[in-house]
């Protein structure tokens, strides 16, 4: 949601999620991991992540380019559960992410964005963008 222009751009704030589920395989013998859907010893990680996002948006000449800057507070829940040595780890804890985005439009309601830095889910995110 853009709220009116503030300085040099607007200011946007909204939701983030995210859920995530790997299991890995787990080699005794060398200690590697790779991803295999059923194996006898594996490693599985079940993360949640919940929270909001604060973007400034810039106002720039190139009318489909949206270049901006995000900060987020989140909460994060995760367990690692190891059933080679039967030991469950739970963790969670709030964070703070940092990330610098951009969204290029090919049509006034359809687009494509990247976005970079810190924000919870990993380093860099890329996807499809939609305004309704």
């Amino acid at each position: 949601m853009l709220k009116p222009k503030l300085g040099i751009g607007r200011l946007s704030i909204g939701l983030l999620g995210s859920y995530t589920k790997v299991k890995y395989a787990y080699n005794i013998e060398n200690g590697m991991r790779y991803v295999i859907p059923k194996y006898q010893n594996y490693l599985r990680y079940n993360s949640y992540l919940m929270g909001i996002r604060a973007s400034y948006h810039f106002i720039i000449p190139v009318k489909r380019l949206d270049p901006y800057l995000c900060i987020s507070g989140y909460y994060n829940n995760y367990d690692y559960s190891d059933y080679i040595e039967s030991g469950i780890s739970y963790r969670s804890h709030f964070n703070a992410g940092y990330y610098a985005g951009v969204r290029y439009y090919f049509l006034p309601w359809l687009g494509v964005f990247g976005e970079a830095g810190r924000n919870g889910f990993s380093i860099g995110t890329a996807g499809i963008s939609f305004k309704l």
